[in-house]
Formats: C-alpha cells, sequence, structure tokens
C-alpha cells in the first residue's frame, strides 16, 4: 500500500542493497557491498502547511542529512555517510508545489548527489493516509 510519507509516528526507513563501499585492508581499499539505510524521522521537513497525524508530509525537496552506511567511502559518489532523497514522487498529489513522496513505491538515492545506490522506503512513517496516483 503507498502510503505517504510524513515525519513520524512511525520510523520511516530508506533502505538500497546492495551500497558499494571501499573498505581499508592492509592490502588496500577493496569494494565491499553492504546495506545503507536512511531514517525519515531524521528528514528536513520542508512543508510545514499540511499535517497528517499530528506531523509534517514529505515532499520531493526533502532530504535525510545522513545515512547509516558502509565505512568508507561511496564506490560511486566518493562520499561517506551522505543524504537519501526521494527521486521519484507522486503525479497527482502535491504538497505546497512538490509531488507527494510515498512509501513502498518511490525509489530512493542513497549517499550523494550521484547516487551510490537506489533503495525504496520499506516501512512507512503512518498508516492513515494513501497515496494511489
Amino acid at each position: 500500500m503507498p502510503f505517504v510519507n510524513t515525519q513520524g509516528p512511525l520510523p520511516g526507513m530508506d533502505f538500497s542493497v546492495p551500497d558499494v563501499y571501499l573498505q581499508t585492508t592492509p592490502a588496500g581499499p577493496m569494494p565491499i557491498p553492504l546495506m545503507s539505510m536512511g531514517m525519515r524521522a531524521t528528514e528536513i521537513p520542508t512543508c510545514l502547511r499540511t499535517y497528517v497525524m499530528c506531523t509534517p508530509v514529505h515532499n520531493m525537496a526533502n532530504i535525510a542529512p545522513v545515512t547509516i552506511s558502509g565505512p568508507g567511502p561511496g564506490v560511486a559518489s566518493g562520499m561517506v555517510c551522505s543524504n537519501s532523497r526521494n527521486i521519484l514522487g507522486s503525479f497527482k498529489l502535491f504538497f505546497q508545489c512538490m509531488p507527494a513522496t510515498r512509501s513502498l513505491m518511490d525509489p530512493t538515492a542513497q549517499n550523494g548527489l550521484s547516487p551510490n545506490s537506489v533503495g525504496l522506503t520499506l516501512s512507512p512513517s503512518q498508516i492513515r493516509v494513501l497515496c494511489l496516483s
């Protein structure tokens, strides 16, 4: 079910697998596939006029400033524990002139502007409002 993403009250999480990082070893840096996770509760809210379950809704302008990821820099992005953001939103539902983001449907870009991996919001942050568009 495509629930609208919000700040809470449930801990919505963005997962991406595999997220390849450079792990330092005695033989030099080695690429190792790991998992990256961004938390919806840490996102910087940009839509403060619409609330669902007493928390701000998320649109395409929201960015989680930090992801829980591997110990070294990403192979594609070269960044350590960078941001998580949605790269696709709803085509019909807009919050403050930006498309709404949905859990379980919209892909997320993890770890930087040139994403190290592409993931998905697998756990919804609220279970009251659906976005079927």
